[in-house]
């Protein structure tokens, strides 16, 4: 969780970390050059583990056929994420997987 979404009902603790989420992929992304001159577009499914520890690690990416420029720039946001209140199973922290989709596209 981030740390300012632990004071509610598992379901707005959810909704909050995913707002939160969203917020600073907003804050942090930064369309990459080349894929503007190049006018790529495309959804980009985004993965990673918080470790128990509250880090976030193993960051994976799939993106659009010559995507790679928004799958790099999407883990360069997430990898500016701060330390999380990690999850607990029985009062104990636990690693937890998470993703989400991006879509990007070029406004005219």
């Amino acid at each position: 969780m981030f740390t300012n979404c632990t004071d509610g009902s598992s379901d707005e603790n959810l909704n909050c970390f995913n707002s939160e989420m969203m917020k600073h992929i907003q804050q942090y992304f930064r369309y990459p050059t080349e894929a503007m001159k190049n006018s790529i577009e495309g959804e980009v499914w985004i993965r990673f583990i918080i470790y128990k520890n509250g880090d976030v690690k193993n960051i994976k990416t799939v993106g659009p056929e010559n995507g790679e420029a928004l799958e790099e720039e999407a883990k360069r946001a997430v990898t500016k994420l701060s330390n999380f209140k990690p999850a607990k199973k029985r009062r104990k922290p636990i690693s937890v997987k998470y993703g989400f989709l991006i879509n990007f596209s070029l406004e005219e």
